[in-house]
């Protein structure tokens, strides 16, 4: 009689020690969903991370790389101030193998700019559809590849991608201290500083004022297909940089 009463106190207490297996799993659960977040966002931030850095390390903290940050800031200014509307410069790649990089987009109902920011110092001299102009500071010259061509291979560039018949302009951004001397006409083509770039954009606004308004369809084809275009990723980075390699050559 003792005997199956200690053996049913034993066989109570085993019971009760069970280990409780449908909380334990759901513990288990939680415990793997919240790790699958955890990873996911260590992932996230790394992959951010990668970008960021290949990117400052192709760039470099240059001082053509630092205006362009000044620029970029002082037009988003500009921008909330008056009729334009900003968008920050992007690496774009359409159609395959299509690439193209602006420095920044100005636009009104009326007409858009590719802004192309150059840090350019001294006396600039050249025709504006020269391949190549000089640059003086004192006696010393150099040789640079036309920023005002460059940038109507971005106008060429972004109209195809955008496949919209809207009036496109070229600015060159230059420091306050620039001192231009180009010969020819471009009617595309618009020349600033840091000095006179308001004066400048305000003029170019009123003599459009009365100019017809683009087609709203037209601007929201535009704005998605710089959406869509954009190159974001790390090996769309990467693809892009070996295809403007490849197109130099």
């Amino acid at each position: 009689m003792q005997l199956n009463k200690t053996i049913t106190i034993l066989a109570t207490a085993t019971q009760n020690q069970k280990p409780k297996l449908h909380e334990i799993s759901y513990q288990t659960k939680v415990g793997i969903a919240l790790g699958i977040c955890f990873m996911a966002i260590i992932l996230i931030v790394t992959i951010s991370l990668g970008i960021w850095l290949y990117v400052k390390d192709k760039r470099k903290n240059t001082q053509g790389f630092q205006f362009e940050e000044i620029v970029g800031r002082t037009l988003s200014d500009y921008a909330k101030r008056s009729n334009y509307k900003y968008i920050k410069g992007h690496k774009f790649a359409y159609a395959a193998n299509q690439q193209f990089e602006i420095d920044g987009l100005l636009y009104t109902d009326k007409f858009v700019i590719i802004v192309e920011v150059k840090y350019l110092q001294g006396s600039i001299t050249g025709d504006v559809n020269d391949k190549n102009i000089k640059i003086y500071n004192g006696k010393r010259v150099k040789k640079f590849y036309n920023p005002l061509v460059q940038n109507l291979k971005h106008i060429h560039h972004f109209r195809k991608m955008c496949d919209a018949k809207i009036p496109l302009f070229s600015m060159l951004m230059l420091p306050k201290n620039a001192q231009v001397n180009f010969s020819g006409k471009a009617d595309w083509s618009i020349i600033a500083t840091e000095d006179n770039y308001e004066e400048i954009l305000d003029s170019i606004y009123e003599d459009f004022i009365n100019q017809p308004s683009i087609e709203p369809e037209l601007l929201k084809r535009m704005n998605e297909a710089i959406k869509a275009n954009k190159v974001v990723s790390l090996r769309d980075l990467k693809k892009w940089e070996k295809g403007i390699k490849n197109n130099a050559k």
